[in-house]
């Protein structure tokens, strides 16, 4: 989703805060609202698949929920879990792999490294 809206945080610098759930059903009524017939295919295509995302996932936009819980919201954590997790040990030096057991290495490194105890 970030890369999908990331021109809105340069167009709106102001709105740096957490959204509020009313707020992102909001955001999605009125992007859903703006009907491109007049643009090309590939611009109304481009609405249809975005306004489906923003439907399909604006019940996990409910931002204040995820921070009480102590949820990252970003993307960094997350792309750096999948560099501890996934790189280190399936791009590490002298690493051979198949792809048919990449899942279950995945699985068990991502386990080890959980704050999960076993």
């Amino acid at each position: 989703m970030t890369y999908r809206l990331s021109g809105s945080v340069g167009a709106f610098p102001a709105s740096q805060k957490v959204w509020q759930p009313d707020e992102a059903r909001r955001c999605w009524r009125s992007w859903r609202g703006l009907e491109p017939a007049e643009k090309p295919p590939a611009v109304r295509e481009a609405h249809r698949q975005l306004t489906g995302y923003l439907r399909n996932n604006v019940h996990r936009m409910n931002y204040p929920r995820c921070l009480a819980h102590g949820w990252e919201i970003g993307s960094g954590a997350i792309e750096s879990a999948c560099q501890n997790i996934v790189g280190r040990r399936l791009k590490g030096p002298g690493m051979q792999w198949r792809e048919r057991g990449t899942t279950s290495q995945c699985q068990w490194r991502a386990l080890d490294r959980s704050e999960t105890p076993l």
